[in-house]
């Protein structure tokens, strides 16, 4: 994918994630608590880190006795230096992180649907394989994703018919979403992909990975539920092995 509008609003980047402030505060929460389980000085590798602020505010909350962060845009990485400094900073994507030795840790961070910014089903599996390879053998994968299954942003008679069509007909092409975003008076053709259930998780058991949890989070309130068509698919891994 193109990075030129992630470079475009690095800038700005904290104002974007304040707008959804209470999604990400819910999942912060709900990542911190199961983490501080796993160890007291905990490491955690942030991929698709952003601006770095949200990986880095969380390892302190954990006093984490490290904090790597992963972000493959240019500008952002840049930022990620700043406040964390280049022996802990990697610029690459989920799908490259198997080129670089970066060591094992306790918990994996992959928030905000980057999963849903690689281009393919291939691609989405290698990331998580490449997640799995960075996990310790008793540590967790957090990640979120966009629902295509999500009557709370579709509605229920919506997400009733994609349902209906994805059981008799599942096509994955038909969570890919493309659309123009204007910012700065340019304009940037974007894409990304929307999952349903059974398609991202047929995903972790192809890369290794097997479900611990699953919630649904709103993505306007932050309101966790355990049903699939409430909310944002929010999901902790572990190895399978």
């Amino acid at each position: 994918m193109s990075f030129d509008y992630y470079n475009e609003i690095a800038s700005d980047y904290r104002e974007f994630s304040r707008r959804k402030e209470t999604y990400i505060e819910k999942i912060d929460e709900i990542v911190c608590f199961e983490v501080n389980k796993l160890s007291k000085a905990p490491s955690i590798l942030d991929v698709g880190a952003g601006d770095g602020e949200r990986g880095l505010r969380i390892a302190k909350y954990l006093q984490a006795k490290r904090c790597f962060l992963v972000e493959p845009s240019e500008n952002l990485y840049q930022m990620c230096v700043n406040r964390n400094g280049s022996e802990n900073s990697l610029k690459a994507t989920a799908e490259d992180l198997d080129k670089s030795e970066i060591g094992q840790f306790d918990g994996i961070l992959c928030l905000w649907n980057v999963l849903g910014h690689v281009d393919s089903s291939e691609g989405r599996i290698k990331s998580l394989v490449n997640l799995k390879e960075k996990l310790n053998s008793n540590g967790r994968i957090f990640i979120d994703v966009n629902n295509r299954h999500n009557a709370q942003s579709y509605g229920f008679f919506e997400v009733l018919k994609r349902k209906v069509v994805d059981t008799l007909f599942f096509d994955v092409s038909r969570g890919d979403a493309h659309f123009t975003i204007k910012y700065n008076e340019k304009e940037f053709e974007m894409k990304g992909h929307l999952f349903i259930p059974r398609e991202i998780e047929s995903h972790f058991q192809k890369a290794g990975l097997t479900v611990e949890r699953r919630f649904s989070i709103n993505y306007e309130s932050g309101k966790v539920s355990t049903s699939p068509y409430l909310g944002q698919l929010f999901y902790i891994l572990k190895r399978l092995t």
